[in-house]
């Protein structure tokens, strides 16, 4: 359970650089401001890529299933 969630935070976080990349705009700074709050966000997103990177060293590639 704790990789899904990991995976849909992942997700969203690649969205919002998609937003930012096309649009230079920042949903999580529209969402939650600039500061603390963003920081916050930021760290949540790059726990969970660092969550499913340790996923994918422990399981040797494998994905399936979650």
């Amino acid at each position: 359970m704790v990789t899904l969630i990991c995976l849909c935070i992942s997700i969203l976080g690649a969205l919002n650089w998609m937003l930012i990349g096309i649009f230079s705009f920042n949903l999580v700074t529209a969402i939650v401001g600039a500061g603390v709050g963003a920081r916050i966000v930021y760290i949540i997103v790059g726990l969970s890529a660092l969550w499913l990177l340790g996923v994918i060293i422990w399981r040797r590639g494998k994905l399936a299933p979650l």
